[in-house]
């Protein structure tokens, strides 16, 4: 008790006391990540030890050092816990006033100077209160702890969905493999059960024509692109709670792709030109925020210092636009120059909104799901002459697919229902997949 006392004494400045919640909250992130060790652990605590000391030589005695400490803290509770703070402010809001739209700095100036004001107030009339809120701080780093264990606790019983196809002895085993994402695809059956147009079937039928096997109502497992993808390149696991589980996780088992280390034993190339690391790979284009990628990016992932606030996605519709071009228009020459065993991954960040493709595509529409609509048949043109130049000398096995439907664009369309269509298949191998995330079995047992 002693011990307690000495620690949330309010007149002592204590870093570590500050940092503490955020600490629990970072704890199961930090031993997941692959990005972290035991020595850069080790490095990141003693630095924190090393502060604290300095923190409390330069701030003692605080009633001498009142503003400079009631600045220091504030800055410090801002910096650590301000991307909380912005995630549940914007949620509430949401809840309560749906219309009402908010600047996340706002939010921040105002946690910071309530801070201010609240500490000062505190130090010179309760100082009491300072010691319970020290006090509150440790136990509410402990129940943290305990809490993201228990979230994260089914990670160690991980299980996949792993299905045996010996696609490789097929005439076309010796061919590449291009896996194309189309990112947020909504399934043709679900857009003709809207609009009874048979025209939407127009993509899907020339693809048959020639030689492609299609499922115009191809089932995912996940509605988002980082749980599908992750699922996909680990040959389907299954998971309790997978929303609940960290992000880290997610990134873990991406760079920790089962699949990757799979066609790596089998002397199979992989090429990435994608949104993910994946295995040994990276990314080819870094557009969104997902995950931090270095050691630092991992400590201060949950904080105001996170990435996502320094690289924000202002010029996201102009990322996006070259990435796509980049894929419609390069990939049919780098094809050419891939020789031997080889697998290509690549994303199409379309027809996913901002429904943009440079100056190529307008629409009358103003509102989904008629301009997501419009933007799909665009999609589709611009697959459809893609797809032509690749398969002109049947020299690949194609598999073009979305990672999952759209299901936020009205209409009660289902965002487990997507399109998938196959070149250079066998179909006894075909009928053992059962949803987007069992295609990396279909290409694991294609080499």
């Amino acid at each position: 008790m002693k011990l307690l006392d000495k620690y949330t004494n309010p007149e002592t400045p204590s870093f570590i006391i500050l940092l503490l919640p955020y600490l629990g909250i970072i704890s199961i992130d930090q031993l997941l990540s692959p990005l972290s060790s035991i020595v850069n652990t080790i490095a990141i605590l003693s630095s924190i030890i090393i502060f604290n000391y300095l923190f409390a030589k330069a701030l003692s005695p605080i009633n001498k050092k009142l503003n400079i400490n009631v600045f220091v803290n504030s800055f410090f509770f801002t910096l650590f816990y301000g991307e909380i703070i912005i995630e549940k402010s914007l949620k509430l809001t949401a809840k309560v006033l749906p219309h009402l739209l908010i600047n996340q700095w706002i939010i921040i100036t105002i946690t910071f100077f309530s801070s201010l004001l609240l500490y000062k107030w505190l130090y010179n009339k309760h100082k009491e209160v300072i010691r319970f809120i020290k006090t509150f701080f440790i136990f509410f780093a402990l129940t943290m702890v305990v809490y993201k264990i228990n979230q994260n606790k089914t990670y160690f019983n991980l299980k996949n969905n792993f299905i045996s196809i010996s696609g490789n002895n097929s005439e076309n085993s010796d061919k590449p493999i291009l896996l194309i994402i189309t990112d947020g695809y909504v399934s043709p059956d679900g857009f003709y059960n809207y609009y009874k147009d048979s025209s939407i079937y127009n993509f899907s039928n020339n693809l048959k024509k020639n030689g492609w096997m299609v499922h115009n109502n191809s089932k995912s497992e996940e509605i988002t692109t980082v749980h599908s993808l992750s699922s996909l390149f680990n040959f389907n696991f299954t998971i309790e709670n997978k929303k609940g589980i960290s992000s880290t996780f997610w990134e873990q088992k991406m760079i920790y792709s089962t699949l990757y280390d799979s066609l790596k034993k089998k002397d199979v190339i992989f090429y990435n030109y994608g949104m993910f690391d994946i295995g040994a790979t990276k990314r080819f284009t870094p557009i969104y925020y997902y995950y931090p990628t270095t050691v630092i990016g991992q400590f201060f992932d949950k904080s105001m210092v996170n990435v996502k606030y320094i690289y924000n996605d202002s010029s996201l519709m102009e990322k996006q636009n070259k990435h796509n071009r980049y894929i419609l228009d390069s990939i049919p020459n780098i094809l050419n120059k891939i020789k031997g065993k080889s697998f290509i991954y690549a994303h199409l960040f379309m027809p996913h909104d901002p429904y943009a493709y440079f100056n190529e595509f307008t629409s009358n529409s103003k509102t989904n799901p008629n301009k997501y609509f419009d933007y799909w048949k665009f999609t589709n043109t611009k697959l459809e002459a893609f797809l032509t130049t690749i398969t002109k000398e049947n020299k690949y096995r194609i598999i073009i697919t979305g990672d999952h439907g759209y299901g936020n664009i009205g209409g009660n369309f289902k965002a487990e229902d997507t399109f998938t269509a196959f070149y250079g298949f066998e179909n006894k191998d075909l009928q053992k997949i059962k949803s987007v995330q069992d295609l990396g079995s279909l290409i694991n047992g294609s080499y």
